[in-house]
């Protein structure tokens, strides 16, 4: 059995690429959306923690499943922060390009 959290999965497609986090779209056997946040995929005996960043319901006529989009990977849905610990909301930009340095700093 497949579940999201503690939702039972109807249909999984999960991507598991050569390099970066996986992925995964889910249909659930459920009549609300899955909240955004943190959650466990489990496909058998293989858990894999991640985080749902989108949850809608599907377009099916006769009344829709909730599907979620779910990410793997550490760190990967939280945004960047600045060193005060705020959210950085603006971009990097600069005509003759950029160094990964100042980014980091």
């Amino acid at each position: 059995m497949s579940t999201l959290g503690t939702a039972r999965i109807l249909v999984a497609d999960v991507q598991v690429p050569p390099s970066g986090a996986w992925f995964a779209t889910v249909s659930l056997d459920s009549s609300t959306l899955p909240a955004l946040g943190a959650t466990v995929l489990t496909v058998g005996d293989l858990q894999l923690p991640g985080a749902i960043i989108r949850a809608d319901w599907d377009d099916a006529p006769n009344g829709g499943r909730p599907i979620a989009t779910v990410r793997g990977g550490a760190g990967w849905r939280l945004p960047i922060l600045d060193k005060a610990g705020k959210p950085i909301a603006g971009s990097y930009a600069s005509a003759s390009g950029v160094k990964l340095s100042t980014v980091l700093a």
